[in-house]
């Protein structure tokens, strides 16, 4: 794994008119492996889950596990953001979680 990586969680604050303003707040980061999906390794998650662009290999432990890893978070790598759409646990091992995502430019 050679991709440093943040996981952020979106918060609502007050703009200075007071509507509210999306911001997103790191709160994990972590060593991944990324690879486009289109790979035989990523077959059965793109049947899952069609509009995935990648596939985020991480290590499980401390803030990164299923139970923080949702849906509601983003994947920072550099510039580029990555959506969650799903996150597996490796054959229930608490080794590894494997992450569907979808790259927004």
């Amino acid at each position: 794994m050679r991709h440093p990586v943040q996981f952020q969680e979106p918060t609502e604050t007050q703009g200075q008119t007071g509507s509210p303003v999306l911001t997103w707040t790191n709160v994990a980061w972590c060593w991944a492996e990324i690879v486009p999906a289109g790979g035989s390794e990523t077959k059965n998650l793109e049947s899952l889950q069609p509009d995935v662009s990648h596939v985020i290999t991480v290590r499980y432990g401390g803030a990164i596990n299923p139970t923080r890893v949702t849906p509601k978070l983003r994947i920072l790598y550099g510039v580029r953001q990555f959506e969650i759409a799903s996150v597996l646990n490796t054959d229930e091992r608490n080794q590894q979680l494997v992450i569907a995502a979808t790259e927004r430019v």
